[in-house]
């Protein structure tokens, strides 16, 4: 059953520094694409003290649902989490999907992490993954697609490490010159051992070129995200200033990218998201 046993953001894989921690240990979040990407056999979310992100990664012997009603389902979600998770279903919603507390449900799985029974659950009750859940802090929501993506957050992504790209020197770069130093008298002859470097004309505009170079570059990764994660919710398509027709925004500042999206765009981006960063 296990697909991945972890899971990174695309700028994550490229080593991607986030000025505001977004990955932060002690506080974070955990959605339903990430658990099912990880298929949740070997969850790995580090050290955490969110007590609804713990009861995701408890395993459970038996689940064995036949045409049980979503409600008492729910009720197992509270009584497994104890009075330390607060289990909350977003009826309105739902009931949009047409998911209500009567709705039967028909599980069966054995020796499977909470978080597990969580995905397959909700993929038998919307096989297009329209409902979905979220644990942060001490509270689990369950809720659709759409619910969640209304709130969105602002991140900004500095990309220094991953763009710095070492100069080629080529024919100005200094010259060691070991016979000229060998040479040398005790009190010195004054002549560097280093020929050949290159001007400081010649290094001003090289530095300049390298900044220019460096925001093609962001400007590229932007579009590499609009492109593969969620390609239709983005409010910019290309260049700065275009239309996607979508509410999400990127945009390239000085060594930084700047996205205002919801969670799951940003935790496919960089990693575990964590609020109030």
């Amino acid at each position: 059953m296990t697909r991945y046993v972890g899971t990174v953001g695309l700028l994550g894989l490229l080593v991607f520094s986030v000025s505001a921690p977004a990955q932060n240990a002690s506080s974070g979040s955990a959605s339903f694409d990430q658990f099912r990407s990880m298929g949740m056999t070997t969850p790995v979310l580090g050290a955490t003290r969110d007590p609804a992100v713990a009861m995701l990664k408890k395993r459970v012997e038996t689940v064995d649902w036949q045409d049980t009603p979503f409600e008492e389902v729910i009720t197992w979600l509270k009584d497994e989490g104890g009075n330390a998770v607060n289990i909350v279903p977003r009826w309105a919603p739902l009931g949009v999907e047409g998911i209500d507390r009567d709705t039967l449900v028909t599980l069966q799985l054995n020796n499977s992490t909470i978080g597990e029974v969580l995905v397959e659950l909700l993929e038998t009750l919307s096989e297009d993954g329209e409902i979905r859940f979220r644990a942060w802090g001490n509270t689990l929501r369950i809720s659709t697609r759409e619910d969640f993506e209304r709130k969105r957050f602002l991140r900004v992504y500095d990309a220094t490490d991953i763009m710095l790209r070492v100069p080629d020197f080529g024919r100005g770069a200094p010259v060691i010159d070991l016979q000229n130093a060998g040479g040398q008298s005790g009190g010195g002859s004054g002549q560097s051992v280093f020929s050949g470097s290159s001007g400081g004309q010649e290094e001003q505009t090289g530095g300049e070129q390298a900044e220019q170079d460096l925001q093609e570059r962001l400007e590229r990764m932007a579009t590499l995200i609009r492109d593969v994660i969620a390609p239709n919710s983005w409010s910019q398509a290309g260049s700065a200033g275009g239309t996607g027709g979508g509410p999400n925004v990127i945009r390239v500042f000085n060594r930084s990218l700047i996205v205002y999206a919801p969670i799951e765009v940003h935790e496919q981006i960089g990693g575990r998201f964590a609020y109030g960063r």
